[in-house]
C-alpha cells in the first residue's frame, strides 16, 4: 500500500513538473470577436466583441497589464462591415515567448469588406 502511494506521488510530481516546462510560465488569454457581439461585451467566447478594432483596444491594455501572456483573438464566421482601415502598430505585437495571435475560430469563415450593399 506503501509502495503505490509513493507512485502516486512521484507520478504526480512528474505530471506537474512536466506541465510547467512545457507550459513555458506563460498564460494565454483569448478574446472573441463575432458579427453578433457587442463592444460592450467582455470579450469571452458566449460574450464576444463586435469589431476587431474594441480587439484590438483590449489586446493593447492586457499587453500592458500582464507581460507574460500570450493573447489569441479568435474572429467568429460572418460579415465584418469595416468603416475605416484597421491598422496594427508596434503596439499591437507581443513577443517571441508571447506572442500576440489573431485567428478564425475553426471551422469558420470570417469576410472583412470595406464596400457595402447600394
Amino acid at each position: 500500500m506503501r509502495l503505490r502511494y509513493n507512485y502516486i506521488k512521484g507520478l504526480f510530481f512528474f505530471l506537474s513538473i512536466s506541465l510547467i516546462i512545457f507550459s513555458g510560465g506563460c498564460k494565454k488569454t483569448e478574446l472573441f470577436v463575432s458579427p453578433e457581439g457587442s463592444d460592450n461585451n467582455p470579450g469571452t467566447e458566449m460574450a464576444p466583441f463586435h469589431s476587431l478594432e474594441r480587439a484590438r483596444e483590449s489586446v493593447r491594455m492586457q499587453l500592458q497589464e500582464k507581460r507574460n501572456q500570450s493573447i489569441v483573438v479568435r474572429v467568429k464566421g460572418g460579415v465584418y462591415e469595416l468603416e475605416t482601415p484597421l491598422v496594427f502598430t508596434s503596439e499591437d505585437s507581443g513577443s517571441e515567448k508571447s506572442p500576440v495571435i489573431y485567428t478564425s475560430v475553426e471551422g469558420e469563415e470570417p469576410i472583412f469588406t470595406g464596400s457595402k450593399l447600394l
